[in-house]
């Protein structure tokens, strides 16, 4: 039982904290957190939160959504929040989810730890310190609902992931709206949003913005934004391609996707076609002389995802949008993204693709076979495979199995099976000269977890 002396001194830090929130005004002000309150809350939340508390019944229907207390509260103040369960379809969603690169997976400590609140009692739940500074951005812009990977999947459940792998085209095509982080602002996030904003996009003077004398610290911030790591990995291709609409986030920064897109777009036309603007940047001493100062423009990953996602959906008038590549074009274009799971080299695509329908495996239909109690089971897997059968005479998109616990070797297998049964011609074969997949050793070299090669 808590002594009288603790439960005083957590009425005084809440009276504290309260007091410092009526003076905090939504995007306002940062205020610093109190100390006292910090120290209570690490004495509170000691016990590690458990996803037992809040277990999806149908992962493959069902989804975890985050609500975020105290919108608008200093962003130092620690990280609370309830994770509450939803169906995947039906209903308004107020959600927003986040795009976000997930980084070294060893830099998870209890000092990045938020704070879980499940029957009025806290739990500490770790995560990597990118992420939580992210959720006390978001905070911030009083984000309350929030759907994002790291918490809202049992990363640990392999069940369960490969049951809400196949609904990201749900998750970020029905979100509200997609915010993609890119990290803390390292300095030049401000100058480089402000300089998209009124420079690049202000066409009436942009002429003379790429004649005149050179803005080389703004133009030398948009470089540096545009090969951040978050735009080289494969899985923010359908997080970013599939948003109704998408932000921008460098630290407390903030643009949205199109005035970005656009803005990439327009210097990357510029700079391919004239060089113009590394002729400009050479006369500059502070950058060294550097003759072909930008590089090869189209190369770097922003411009890439830029333009992949440009291309991915066809928009119609009535808002739906139609898939214009298949999986085999998609993995074998995409080479330039990374993945740190090797299997998302396949799955990772799968919701933007024009022939595939990502889906769990086979065992739910066969646990429904036994719950009608079918008396062979060879007529449960022949009742799939009819059911699946029908669907695919009807639609383009074909079944497509997402099983994380499966070796890399046998998804890739099953990925150029997939590829020439799709392909027609004399080009069905093509797959099999095209270097899309990973090299093995590299692999084992990064993480010894994918050594599962037959």
């Amino acid at each position: 039982m808590l002594s009288a002396s603790f439960l005083l001194l957590y009425s005084a830090s809440q009276l504290l904290v309260s007091n410092q929130q009526e003076e905090i005004q939504p995007q306002g002000n940062k205020v610093a957190a109190a100390p006292l309150h910090n120290h209570i809350f690490e004495y509170m939340a000691k016990d590690q939160y458990s996803y037992e508390f809040c277990k999806l019944r149908n992962p493959a229907k069902q989804l975890r959504i985050l609500k975020i207390n105290g919108g608008g509260i200093a962003i130092d103040h620690p990280i609370e929040c309830e994770p509450v369960q939803r169906e995947s379809k039906g209903g308004r969603n107020e959600y927003v989810a986040l795009s976000w690169c997930w980084g070294p997976r060893d830099q998870i400590d209890k000092e990045s730890s938020i704070r879980i609140t499940h029957n009025n009692k806290n739990y500490a739940f770790p995560v990597p310190g990118t992420l939580l500074s992210a959720l006390k951005v978001l905070r911030l812009f009083e984000i309350t609902e929030l759907w994002v990977d790291a918490i809202c999947i049992d990363q640990q459940n392999v069940e369960e992931k490969n049951n809400q792998v196949p609904l990201m085209s749900m998750i970020y095509g029905e979100a509200k709206s997609v915010y993609i982080w890119l990290g803390k602002d390292e300095g030049d996030g401000k100058m480089a949003f402000n300089f998209i904003r009124n420079g690049i996009l202000n066409l009436q003077r942009f002429d003379q913005l790429i004649k005149d004398t050179p803005q080389e610290d703004e133009w030398n911030s948009v470089k540096q934004l545009m090969t951040r790591e978050y735009f080289s990995r494969r899985r923010i291709v359908q997080e970013v391609a599939l948003a109704k609409q998408a932000f921008l986030l460098y630290g407390e920064n903030q643009i949205t996707w199109l005035d970005f897109a656009d803005a990439i777009s327009l210097f990357n036309s510029i700079e391919t076609r004239t060089r113009i603007l590394s002729e400009n940047m050479k006369s500059v001493r502070d950058f060294g002389h550097v003759p072909e100062f930008f590089g090869d423009v189209a190369a770097l990953p922003a411009t890439h995802l830029v333009e992949v996602t440009n291309n991915i959906f066809r928009r119609h008038s009535d808002g739906k949008r139609e898939a214009l590549l298949s999986l085999e074009s998609l993995v074998s274009t995409f080479t330039a993204f990374s993945s740190s799971e090797a299997r998302d080299t396949i799955y990772a695509l799968l919701a933007i693709a024009r022939d595939t329908s990502p889906q769990t495996g086979m065992h739910k239909v066969l646990d429904m076979a036994k719950m009608k109690k079918f008396k062979d089971m060879r007529h449960a897997y022949r009742l799939f495979e009819f059911v699946v059968g029908h669907l695919e005479e009807r639609t383009e998109g074909k079944a497509y199995r997402v099983d994380y616990n499966r070796p890399i070797s046998d998804v890739f297998v099953e990925f150029v099976d997939f590829a020439i049964r799709r392909s027609d011609g004399p080009k069905a074969l093509d797959i099999l000269c095209r270097p899309w997949a990973p090299d093995p050793d590299d692999l084992r070299e990064s993480d010894p977890k994918h050594g599962l090669w037959r």
